[in-house]
């Protein structure tokens, strides 16, 4: 299956298929790439915000290795909560970095929701 898992919730996963007809879940979103609106992508991209200093970590899904952790500061992007849109599409951009070198080109996804 061509597929890349980009984030673990409690008994849930949600994998992009680059494949849209060999998937497994429920799908939540199908079409372009490109298609994502801001609202999705901010409920489906890791990120975190720091309420005290007001700083926006997100994950840049391209620079994950094997057996990194979530703690490695290098897999992370900082910057401040003003420009939580533009750091979220940053993360969007090497979600389909990652899913390229993994899986081909490719325009359509389709992006599901795993109970594991």
């Amino acid at each position: 299956m061509n597929y890349v898992v980009f984030k673990n919730v409690v008994r849930k996963q949600y994998r992009i298929y680059t494949d849209v007809s060999d998937y497994e879940g429920n799908i939540i979103y199908k079409g372009h790439k490109l298609g994502l609106e801001l609202n999705s992508l901010s409920q489906l991209i890791d990120y975190r915000i720091e309420k005290t200093s007001n700083r926006v970590s997100v994950l840049m899904y391209d620079k994950i290795k094997e057996n990194v952790s979530v703690l490695d500061a290098s897999i992370w992007k900082i910057g401040s909560s003003e420009n939580l849109g533009k750091l979220i599409l940053e993360s969007w951009e090497s979600v389909q970095i990652a899913l390229e070198s993994k899986c081909g080109k490719f325009r359509k996804i389709l992006i599901t929701e795993v109970n594991i």
